[in-house]
């Protein structure tokens, strides 16, 4: 039995099956055997072996990070206006990663930066729960969050 494409040529001899298939340049390939009859399929393999890895290419491709950078002396409705952005992101499947940057005089008041981050994490509890990680970078402050 013989199949090419989606239609069934029926139970040929297996030498006709091998000239078709150089004919047209395809592949052979044998799918079962039932009572000492084998059953051929006719494919071209490249093809199938390059749709495949195509598919594979793009499963592998991760979500980048959104990012949102704040500074210590963000106010109370910007700091909310940029929870909301961060929470559809989480939405959307995307981790965020809150930077809050100490510039000139505001590396000594690191305190202020760490009461800025706390405030958007505690803003952004009020849409559930999630991950976060913590770092202090210099005058970097980050937090990584995630679903």
């Amino acid at each position: 039995m013989v199949i090419y494409g989606k239609e069934n040529l029926g139970t040929i001899d297996t030498i006709k099956a091998f000239e078709i298939a150089n004919a047209n340049n395809i592949d052979v390939m044998l799918v079962g055997e039932r009572d000492g009859i084998p059953t051929l399929k006719l494919l071209d393999f490249g093809a199938i072996s390059y749709k495949n890895k195509k598919k594979s290419k793009k499963q592998v491709k991760a979500k980048k990070p959104k990012v949102f950078k704040i500074r210590p002396n963000i106010g109370i409705g910007d700091l909310r206006n940029k929870a909301k952005a961060s929470f559809k992101s989480i939405e959307k499947g995307h981790d965020i990663v809150i930077s809050v940057i100490l510039k000139g005089r505001e590396n000594a008041y690191l305190d202020l930066g760490i009461e800025a981050l706390e405030a958007f994490k505690d803003e952004i509890k009020s849409y559930g729960e999630f991950t976060m990680v913590d770092k202090i970078d210099g005058n970097n402050i980050s937090c990584i969050i995630s679903k």
